[in-house]
């Protein structure tokens, strides 16, 4: 069957359609109509072609006219934060039915990561709140340089003490001369936002907070956490702090954003931090580790993936560590779950069902240091947390 009729084909025969009419002037005498039935079907087809450009004209304009609309929808959307951050628990209740299940293949994570590491040439050196730009840079080769890196749990937020000044304090209390690096001092501020607004963008991270009253004035502040941090960023920004930042001993605690606000799955966030382990071992191929696995969290009503995922998430971590460890860059883990006092059901170690509370950061720290002791020698005896633990006043809360 053919698509379109064989005009040449046709009979030349004479029709009531192929009447003559005569034309005056330059052209003179001549059929104004065309003469044969094949001719004829070609004008008709012209005759169709022109009318279906009349009318596709407007639609055409009518794109056109909007494509300026459309460039200030896109520059609106990209002046948004990567992804929307929950302020409270009731927020992450709102956004989870409405998020997409995963955010993987779009782009964004390679946009944002390029955003970052573009901030930390310049961040990366040192922070606005740190009180020596060369402390952390000076180093005695009898001092272990230990580099923590992590999320808000790590960060902390204004007024806490913070996991790191606990284990700092056992580090002292066990004789070990250590230094704490990294680019940032602070924890993060407790300004607060306005209805509506988004959290800080992964371009620009909030370290300006301050402690404890009561915390140490020879605490040594230095850190590599910021509250929402993912594996997914900090593996292509581990090669350039730990370049700026030179550490021996790498605290690691990171992966629950990953999962918990759709970045990736469990063997997705693995993989990142895999990733995050080869490109620091390009800074420095003798760095040891000690790796966190993923603590629970109280329940979130709609939220159960978090703890299926957090369960599976460890079961692979625990299995790959052996195979990562080299004789040059160990890798030990640190069972944080199994020694952090919170799960679905309750969360006695955290302010909001997740974040440490004053009895959390003893906790999380006492599961480093007995990965410290027992695998790597470091201390004679591991964090002891005390019966009588001063209290803070309540404090804003954060997202995750």
């Amino acid at each position: 069957m053919k698509y379109a009729p064989d005009f040449e084909s046709l009979p030349n025969e004479p029709s009531t359609y192929n009447r003559q009419f005569k034309m005056s002037g330059p052209l003179g005498s001549r059929s104004w109509w065309l003469p044969s039935p094949a001719r004829r079907g070609l004008f008709c087809y012209l005759h169709v072609y022109l009318a279906a450009l009349y009318t596709l004209a407007p639609v055409v304009h009518s794109a056109v006219a909007v494509e300026p609309g459309a460039f200030g929808q896109l520059s609106q959307l990209a002046n948004n934060p990567p992804f929307p951050w929950a302020s409270t628990n009731e927020d992450s209740g709102t956004l989870t039915p409405v998020m997409n299940p995963m955010q993987l293949g779009d782009g964004k994570e390679e946009q944002d990561t390029l955003q970052m590491m573009a901030f930390m040439n310049d961040a990366s050196k040192t922070d606005s709140t740190s009180t020596s730009t060369s402390k952390d840079t000076m180093h005695d080769h009898s001092t272990l340089r230990v580099m923590i890196v992590g999320d808000s749990m790590s960060q902390g937020k204004e007024g806490d003490y913070t996991w790191r000044y606990r284990i700092w304090e056992w580090f002292r209390a066990q004789h070990i001369a250590v230094q704490l690096v990294g680019p940032y001092t602070g924890t993060a501020p407790s300004e607060p936002q306005a209805h509506g607004e988004h959290q800080t963008t992964l371009g620009q991270p909030k370290t300006s907070g301050g402690y404890a009253p009561d915390v140490s004035p020879d605490f040594d502040r230095h850190h590599f956490a910021v509250w929402g941090r993912t594996a997914a960023i900090d593996k292509d920004l581990i090669f350039d702090v730990l370049s700026a930042h030179q550490a021996d001993l790498i605290l690691l605690m990171l992966g629950f954003n990953d999962m918990a606000w759709f970045q990736s799955d469990a063997s997705g966030t693995l993989d990142s931090i895999r990733t995050l382990v080869i490109n620091a071992r390009a800074a420095n191929p003798n760095l040891k580790f000690a790796i966190a696995n993923v603590p629970q969290r109280s329940l979130i009503p709609g939220r159960e993936d978090i703890p299926f995922n957090t369960n599976i998430y460890n079961a692979l971590l625990r299995n790959a560590i052996p195979a990562w460890s080299t004789a040059d860059s160990p890798i030990h883990l640190v069972e944080l779950q199994e020694n952090y006092d919170c799960g679905p059901d309750s969360c006695p170690a955290g302010y909001d069902g997740l974040h440490p509370n004053v009895v959390g950061e003893y906790q999380i720290a006492r599961a480093f240091s007995l990965t410290l002791v027992k695998d790597y020698g470091i201390g004679g005896s591991p964090l002891i947390i005390p019966d009588n633990i001063p209290e803070r006043p309540p404090s804003l809360s954060f997202n995750f």
